[in-house]
């Protein structure tokens, strides 16, 4: 059996976090799915997996709430179950950084962005003064990442803002294009990074994920780790473990 995933997240501000809860992952193994759906006051960050009109039937229930009609979600296809279980989890944050220093989701609604086209483009034109940052933990860059990004010695994302200002605190005039694997951590970094003087700050659109389904591996050395069973993805968003 061959499972249909999908990943997708939104920031927007979420006051019934906790009523949502059951509702949602009743539904959601109603339908047969398995995977996290994170609720938090600043938004949602979900991945599933599951037959193909399920996970359909499940994004038209979610798109009937208002707040998440426009959710746009990345689909893949593996052969490999890539969940145990299906759980919807109520958290502080649905990606945790800077805490008391977070941006607040005006801010994140606010932060600029580069298709995947535009990347590629720079990235062949090697034109202009940009650096390209990759905001995930070494275990992920070890396991691949785009050819000549700056890559931190970090273990965790909330070491991010500390390890990225010493290594380019004296870059504030260049722009730096962030990245991730989805695109859900950059959408705090952008901001953040702008808040301490990196105006030109920008992040790749929908993350490798994204850039995997619009422009294969070019300029992408290895693979991308992923948060579920199935460990890591070629450029063709094919599992490799």
């Amino acid at each position: 059996m061959s499972f249909s995933v999908i990943n997708f997240y939104k920031f927007v501000q979420i006051d019934d976090a906790k009523a949502l809860r059951y509702p949602w992952r009743d539904e959601a193994r109603r339908l047969g799915l398995l995977g996290t759906i994170l609720l938090a006051p600043e938004g949602i960050n979900c991945a599933l997996a599951g037959e193909a009109n399920a996970l359909e039937a499940f994004l038209g229930y979610l798109k009937s709430d208002v707040r998440f009609a426009d959710v746009v979600p990345k689909w893949s296809e593996t052969p490999k179950r890539p969940f145990r279980r299906m759980e919807v989890k109520v958290k502080r944050w649905i990606i945790r950084f800077a805490e008391a220093s977070d941006p607040s989701v005006a801010a994140i609604l606010g932060g600029d962005r580069m298709s995947p086209a535009e990347l590629k483009a720079a990235l062949e034109e090697q034109a202009g003064d940009f650096i390209v940052v990759d905001t995930r933990n070494a275990y992920e860059t070890d396991v691949g990442a785009f050819t000549g990004a700056v890559r931190l010695p970090i273990k965790t994302f909330t070491e991010f803002p500390d390890a990225f200002l010493a290594a380019l605190g004296d870059q504030r005039d260049k722009q730096i294009v962030f990245y991730c694997t989805g695109g859900v951590r950059c959408e705090k970094v952008v901001p953040w990074a702008k808040a301490h003087g990196f105006e030109r700050a920008t992040q790749l659109d929908g993350g490798i994920l994204r850039y995997f389904e619009e422009q294969g591996s070019a300029h992408y050395e290895g693979d991308c780790f992923v948060f579920d069973d199935r460990f890591q993805v070629d450029g063709a968003l094919r599992v490799t473990t």
